[in-house]
């Protein structure tokens, strides 16, 4: 059997029992806990994300693992064994949730965002385009004709 690698003993440690909880007092447990959820709160926000929230996760833990595993005590770095030579267990914790809360709220990756402005553009331009025929349309105002001064042909002997 082959070492474990600091990505496989992080996957373990991802997924916790209770009983790992009793065996990990005496160790020195690295622990991480990061928190970039996302909560919108009001009416009609237009929210652009990149990624899911389940892939922004799992990328924030493979740049963790990477980080750990280039600053590891064979780079001079973090050492990832105690001073009886044990493994030290490493504990990540990403919270990268989504709360919305209100109405007309909408949340999507650029593509969406771009529909949405669009779609909200020509209702707008609807609605003006409506509130114009609504309104009557003034006429030219007509000019008078005084008897006296044109050279109208109904006032002719």
């Amino acid at each position: 059997m082959g070492r474990s690698s600091i990505a496989d003993s992080v996957l373990d440690v991802m997924s916790p029992n209770e009983d790992d909880a009793d065996d990990e007092e005496g160790f020195s447990t690295i622990s991480l806990r990061i928190n970039t959820s996302v909560h919108i709160s009001s009416n009609n926000n237009l929210v652009c994300l990149n990624d899911t929230p389940a892939s922004h996760a799992n990328a924030i833990a493979r740049a963790v693992v990477q980080a750990i595993q280039e600053n590891s005590s064979g780079q001079c770095g973090i050492p990832m064994i105690d001073e009886d030579g044990r493994p030290r267990p490493v504990k990540i914790e990403v919270d990268a949730g989504i709360t919305v809360e209100g109405s007309g709220n909408i949340v999507g990756n650029e593509n969406v965002v771009n529909q949405v402005l669009r779609m909200r553009s020509l209702a707008r331009k609807r609605s003006a385009d409506d509130d114009e025929s609504d309104t009557p349309a003034r006429l030219p105002k007509r000019r008078r004709e005084e008897s006296g001064s044109s050279g109208s042909s109904n006032n002719s002997p």
